[in-house]
C-alpha cells in the first residue's frame, strides 16, 4: 500500500510539473516569435493561466509535502505502539524470570552434595514445591497474541523466549510424574534438576534478545552450570566428588516433548 501511494504522489507531481512547463511553452513561444512589443491586454490575458497553473502547482506540492509528513507521524505512532507493545511483553517476562530465580538458586544448592540425608530430602521437597510458584502457563498464550503486533524480528526474539518457557511447564510435569523403571525417586528428582538447570542456562540465553539486563541476573548461576558440567579436571579442583545426575541418552530421549 505504501509503494502505490508512494507511486501515486510521483505521478502526480510530474503531471503537475508538465502542466506547468507546457504553461510557459504555449506563452514563450508566442513571445518569442512576436515581432513587435506585446501588449499589455495580452500579458494580461495569459497571466490568469500562468497565475493559475503556479498555484496548482505549489498546492500540489504542499499537499505532498502534508502527506509525506502525514505518513511519516504514522509511522512514528506505530513505532511507539510497538515500543510499548514490546516493554509489557518483557516485562511479563521478567516476572516469570522473578520466579525462575529462586528456583534456579534451589537447584543448585540441592545439586550440592551433602553427607546430611535429612538435609537432602529437605532441600529436595522445598525445591519441587518451588516450581508450583509458576505463573499460569495460560499466561504465554496472552503474550502471544500480544506478541502478533510486533515487528517480525521482535516476534522471532519473544516467541523464542515464550517456547522456552513452555518447554519449562513440561519439565514440571515431568518432575511431578513418574519415574521410569529402574529409577528411584531421589534419583528421578535429582536427574529433572539438573536437566532444569541446563533448561534454564539456555533460557538466559534467549532472553538476551529481549534485555541485556536479563542475562545478567543469571550470569552467575549460568557460570556456574558451565563450571559443575565441565569435564575439565582443573575446573573442579578442590571440590568435593560427587555423583552426577546428568540424565543418559535413553532418559533424555524418554523426557523431550512429544513432536
Amino acid at each position: 500500500m505504501r509503494t502505490r501511494d508512494d507511486a501515486g504522489l510521483k505521478s502526480t507531481g510530474i503531471l503537475l510539473l508538465a502542466l506547468l512547463l507546457a504553461g510557459l511553452l504555449i506563452v514563450a513561444v508566442p513571445l518569442i516569435y512576436a515581432g513587435e512589443p506585446v501588449p499589455v491586454s495580452a500579458w494580461l490575458m495569459v497571466a490568469g493561466p500562468i497565475l493559475a497553473i503556479a498555484l496548482a502547482f505549489v498546492g500540489a506540492y504542499i499537499g505532498w509535502r502534508s502527506v509525506l509528513e502525514q505518513r511519516e507521524n504514522d509511522r512514528r505512532l506505530a513505532e511507539q505502539r510497538q515500543d510499548e507493545v514490546f516493554a509489557a511483553v518483557r516485562n511479563e517476562i521478567g516476572k516469570f524470570l522473578d520466579v525462575i530465580e529462586p528456583i534456579w538458586w534451589g537447584i543448585d544448592r540441592t545439586l550440592e552434595s551433602t553427607d546430611n540425608t535429612s538435609l537432602g530430602i529437605a532441600r529436595r521437597g522445598f525445591t519441587a514445591d518451588s516450581f508450583e510458584t509458576l505463573p499460569d502457563v495460560e499466561k504465554i498464550a496472552e503474550l502471544r497474541l500480544l506478541t502478533a503486533k510486533l515487528d517480525p524480528l521482535r516476534q522471532l526474539r519473544v516467541l523464542s523466549a515464550l517456547a522456552m518457557l513452555e518447554q519449562m511447564y513440561y519439565l514440571r510435569r515431568r518432575l511431578h510424574g513418574r519415574p521410569p523403571l529402574g529409577t528411584t525417586p531421589e534419583q528421578w528428582q535429582l536427574q529433572m534438576f539438573e536437566l532444569c538447570r541446563i533448561h534454564f542456562t539456555h533460557l538466559a540465553d534467549y532472553v538476551r534478545a529481549l534485555d541485556p539486563l536479563f542475562t545478567a541476573r543469571f550470569s552467575e548461576r549460568v557460570q556456574h552450570c558451565a563450571k559443575t558440567l565441565s569435564p575439565d579436571p582443573s575446573v573442579q579442583a578442590g571440590t568435593k566428588q560427587r555423583a552426577s545426575w546428568v540424565l543418559d541418552e535413553g532418559q533424555i530421549s524418554r523426557s523431550k516433548p512429544p513432536s
